[in-house]
């Protein structure tokens, strides 16, 4: 069987306004969350240090004990969607701060 999606992804971190501070380009294929760790590289190439108290949104998908582990090393606050916690209620897009990177993905 044949899984493989051609194309390319864009893994891109944003500030509070939708800024784009950092982008991986990556295989279509790839699941995103190996690409965290990229991402956050190429966000402290741009900004040197990262600001104390800096919290990252993440969807449920990068829900797990590594991306909290690497989030916690650079000394990143962790505001990731709960897995179970989203197959039980379905929540608005524009109830997060998720919005954001949606809508500077859609500018690409």
């Amino acid at each position: 069987m044949d899984r493989g999606k051609r194309g390319t992804k864009r893994s891109t971190a944003v500030d509070a306004r939708g800024i784009p501070l950092g982008t991986v380009t990556a295989p279509a294929n790839r699941h995103d969350s190996p690409l965290l760790a990229k991402t956050l590289d190429a966000v402290a190439e741009t900004l040197g240090e990262w600001p104390e108290s800096t919290s990252i949104h993440l969807d449920r998908g990068y829900d797990s004990g590594a991306t909290r582990e690497r989030l916690e090393e650079r000394g990143l606050i962790a505001e990731i969607s709960q897995r179970r916690a989203s197959l039980h209620r379905s929540v608005p897009l524009g109830a997060t701060k998720r919005w954001v990177v949606e809508r500077t993905g859609s500018w690409h």
